[in-house]
């Protein structure tokens, strides 16, 4: 520093003595002042700016987009005034869409001949199955199919949604909505929980509703069933 100190006053002399201009006295304490400026503005950077844009396009990168394929068990429970049964039924397919990581769409494929019934063994177990695929009931012969298709979706974190969609069981299509919970597993699938009560009556399944029928008793049903539904979803 010293040396640049030396050299800009020898510098400055030598201009004044070319010109033959007025000398002016120069304090060397001033032009260190600015040169300590200058060597400043041009060795001190943001250390955080290229930690910000980082994460700001980790961020992007990580953001859920596309069709995921879907893949799950269903399970049902149907009440009635003396107890309850349950059991599974298939997903034949499935889809969720993602748009800027929110789920935008999707649909699901009920294979309603799959119905099984699992509180219950041997003959009773058949009877029920049997009954549930009647026309009692869901009528599967002509109605092997149930869909769900996502008219809307609303959230508030990105994990937990409020889905709108088009229930159609026995070729009758009502609005209906399902509560989910999606979360990202460590191999980059997702896991998704959801819950959805649906009034059998919009679709045509009356057997043993106290709403069409009197004088039943203590063989009602409820008019109500729950899903519970437990999905895995892998992008394609």
């Amino acid at each position: 520093m010293k040396n640049l100190k030396f050299l800009t006053l020898a510098l400055v002399m030598a201009t004044l003595a070319a010109c033959g201009g007025e000398a002016s006295i120069i304090d060397a304490d001033d032009i260190t002042a600015t040169d300590d400026a200058v060597v400043s503005e041009e060795t001190t950077a943001d250390p955080y700016s290229d930690t910000v844009d980082q994460d700001a396009d980790n961020d992007s990168a990580t953001l859920l987009d596309g069709d995921f394929v879907v893949t799950g068990d269903v399970n049902w429970i149907g009440r009635k005034v003396l107890g309850e049964h349950e059991g599974t039924i298939d997903l034949s397919k499935g889809n969720l869409v993602f748009e800027n990581g929110e789920i935008a769409g999707g649909s699901f494929d009920i294979d309603m001949s799959s119905i099984t019934v699992t509180d219950l063994t041997g003959d009773d177990n058949q009877k029920l199955v049997g009954h549930l695929m009647s026309d009692d009931f869901f009528g599967v012969e002509n109605y092997p199919t149930a869909t769900f298709e996502i008219t809307s979706a609303q959230t508030t974190d990105g994990s937990s949604y409020e889905l709108t969609g088009d229930l159609t069981i026995k070729e009758t299509t009502a609005e209906e909505t399902l509560d989910v919970t999606v979360a990202e597993n460590a191999d980059g699938t997702l896991a998704a929980t959801a819950t959805m009560i649906i009034d059998r009556t919009i679709y045509d399944v009356r057997y043993g509703s106290g709403k069409f029928f009197d004088g039943l008793g203590d063989s009602t049903i409820d008019d109500e069933f729950e899903l519970q539904i437990e999905l895995t979803a892998e992008q394609v």
